[in-house]
């Protein structure tokens, strides 16, 4: 993989939370707490707005001090401040 893939793996947004998505998953730092969860789609609350997540098999791996981590297949990330 490219340094130019690499840095647009990781989503560095505004808000004091970070996003950054992998082949199987994502990670989500800042996360406050999870607003919904299913397989198609799970919207996190950060400091900096909801984080909503939608795509296939999700699941949550992590949850622990505004660390979440994500498995399945990622489809979109979205941010509503």
């Amino acid at each position: 993989m490219t340094l130019k893939e690499e840095i647009k793996k990781c989503i560095n947004l505004a808000g004091g939370f970070v996003i950054m998505l992998t082949a199987g998953g994502g990670y989500i730092e800042g996360a406050v707490a999870v607003e919904n969860f299913n397989d198609e789609k799970i919207t996190l609350l950060t400091k900096g707005g909801k984080v909503i997540i939608e795509g296939e098999g999700l699941t949550l791996a992590k949850l622990i001090e505004g660390d979440v981590a994500v498995n399945g297949k990622i489809k979109n990330v979205g941010v509503q401040k």
